[in-house]
């Protein structure tokens, strides 16, 4: 085998035969799909049964996405992993291509492909989800790279980094993507755009605590930080990329948490916020404001802005 394609399933009746019927079209014939339940409440079994002449299939008491997958590439031998969650859809050729491009390049320890999001029909053109630039430490800091089904891992560079971190409740490819450039494992990507991310339904309440999701890529981009700090590699690039993204995460957090969106927001010094360019969720005369003003009379401006324009 040369490429083990591993699907973890969690209450995913409703997307699952979509997530399995590709996998089998992605499939090689040096290729083993290998599925385990994590616990399902729903039907995820039963529409498993109905692959297992095609699928390896098992099932496990729920623990949780980390270990179902760390469990999975026990399972597995293949040296070339995709981890295929259970709502989402890769076209075929991509996983080969991937493959093909890891052979050339042995340095690579991972490969992703463009992600093309979508909410209810996976045949819909969505928006297009890849990589800002060549610094994959901008992209790291930025959420940018794509997420865990785009990828195809050396099993071997995922094995030397210690796996996935069963203990993270959420942002658990990044926390990966950060242990692969600290040990000098070179990420790259091929924007095929094969690989379909489900997004959630539109006004679909969040499955997490939402504060808490925020605090905890606040802690993450504080452990990036330290560590390029002591590796004498926090460059301007870099430093802006922190900036930005804490300023966005504090807009956000200040709807359900204005003390720590303060918190987080005193960390970007007006300074630097006078050197961000414009994006998302920054507007050119939000930033002009909050350089001029700080965060928090930024914010009451734009609260001021948002109930005049809805008068």
């Amino acid at each position: 085998m040369q490429i083990s394609i591993l699907i973890p399933v969690h209450n995913a009746q409703d997307t699952l035969r979509a997530t399995l019927d590709s996998a089998l079209a992605l499939a090689g014939p040096d290729t083993e799909i290998l599925a385990l339940d994590d616990g399902s409440r729903d039907n995820s079994w039963q529409v498993l049964q109905d692959y297992a002449d095609k699928v390896q299939v098992s099932r496990q008491e729920n623990s949780g996405g980390c270990a179902t997958r760390n469990r999975l590439l026990e399972m597995s031998s293949a040296p070339f992993v995709h981890f295929l969650d259970a709502d989402d859809i890769v076209d075929p050729g991509r996983n080969e291509q991937q493959r093909e491009f890891l052979v050339r390049h042995p340095q690579i320890g991972v490969v992703t492909d463009t992600l093309r999001l979508f909410y209810e029909d996976p045949r819909e053109e969505g928006e297009l989800f890849a990589p800002h630039g060549s610094d994959w430490w901008v992209s790291l800091i930025r959420h940018r790279i794509p997420f865990t089904s785009s990828a195809l891992w050396r099993r071997d560079s995922i094995e030397a980094v210690g796996e996935w971190d069963e203990s993270l409740p959420s942002g658990q490819e990044y926390d990966l993507y950060f242990r692969f450039l600290k040990a000098g494992i070179e990420i790259a990507h091929l924007g095929l755009a094969k690989t379909r991310y489900r997004m959630p339904p539109r006004n679909a309440p969040p499955k997490r605590d939402p504060a808490r999701t925020m605090l905890l890529e606040a802690a993450f981009l504080d452990r990036v930080e330290a560590y390029l700090i002591g590796e004498g590699a926090h460059s301007g690039p870099r430093r802006l990329a922190l900036a930005g993204k804490r300023l966005q995460l504090a807009r956000k957090l200040t709807r359900c948490n204005k003390q720590a969106a303060r918190d987080l927001a005193a960390k970007v010094p007006r300074t630097r916020i006078a050197a961000l360019p414009p994006q998302e969720g920054l507007p050119r005369t939000y930033l002009a404001c909050a350089a001029l003003l700080g965060f928090g009379m930024a914010e009451t401006v734009a609260d001021l802005m948002r109930r005049r324009h809805a008068g």
